[in-house]
């Protein structure tokens, strides 16, 4: 068996940064003995999901959308003209980071938007030749 060094990006972790509860990243090197660079990988990972600073804080919730695990951002917005505030929340997948949900609460009018197919136009997104 050989000595493996695993190199790992982790991504939406629940955890604590600077005093504030949230989803994290980190980067970590472990060294694994295994028989191939897959069951390295496979062992590596493994010895990650039981470390236990890597579990979620005491008292943390997910947030989601049907199964889907997202992140919830939220912001107002000010209609100028007339002066209304309205609250603001829209769920963002964690693994897609595509929206899943958006809310507005205003003083006249709420709604829900709930978003499940995207379509994009990938003429958009191109850059026109000089």
């Amino acid at each position: 068996m050989a000595w493996f060094r695993c190199f790992t990006r982790g991504e939406n972790f629940p955890g604590k940064l600077a005093g504030e509860t949230g989803l994290v990243g980190f980067y970590t090197t472990r060294f694994v003995e295994a028989s191939s660079a897959e069951k390295a990988e496979a062992l590596a990972l493994e010895g990650l999901r039981a470390e236990a600073k890597l579990a979620p804080p005491a008292g943390y919730q997910p947030s989601g959308v049907g199964k889907r695990e997202a992140q919830v951002v939220q912001y107002q917005l000010q209609n100028k003209e007339i002066g209304d505030l309205a609250e603001a929340s829209v769920w963002i997948d964690t693994k897609t980071q595509l929206p899943l949900k958006r809310t507005m609460a205003g003083k006249r009018e709420s709604f829900t938007e709930t978003y499940s197919v995207f379509t994009l136009d990938s003429k958009l997104f191109e850059i026109p030749p000089n």
